[in-house]
């Protein structure tokens, strides 16, 4: 029995988890794009390092929001695994949201 009160538990602290992902969440850059998803899906070791080397000079979030979205998404096809940056962009909230369920 006690094995399946411990495992009851558990999924009870995985229905918590996921209950507090429910909704809209702002998260940062480096915590949505950290270093090993980074090094498995991109060219680069950090998110900074794929804007650094750009050709753009970003210094805040308005120097990137002025980048043209076609052109980015060219830099991210040819610097990443991925097609675009919606695409970067959806499987770094996928990864993200199973480590905030401890996955």
């Amino acid at each position: 029995m006690k094995g399946f009160k411990e495992f009851e538990k558990e999924l009870e602290t995985l229905q918590k988890k996921a209950d507090e992902l429910d909704g809209d969440h702002e998260v940062p850059f480096k915590e949505l794009f950290p270093e090993d998803f980074m090094r498995e899906y991109t060219k680069f070791s950090s998110i900074n390092e794929m804007v650094d080397k750009s050709q753009w000079t970003v210094e805040n979030d308005e120097d990137f929001s002025k980048i043209p979205d076609d052109e980015w998404d060219k830099y991210v096809k040819e610097t990443t695994n991925f097609e675009n940056w919606e695409e970067m962009q959806g499987t770094a909230v996928e990864v993200w949201g199973f480590r905030q369920l401890g996955f």
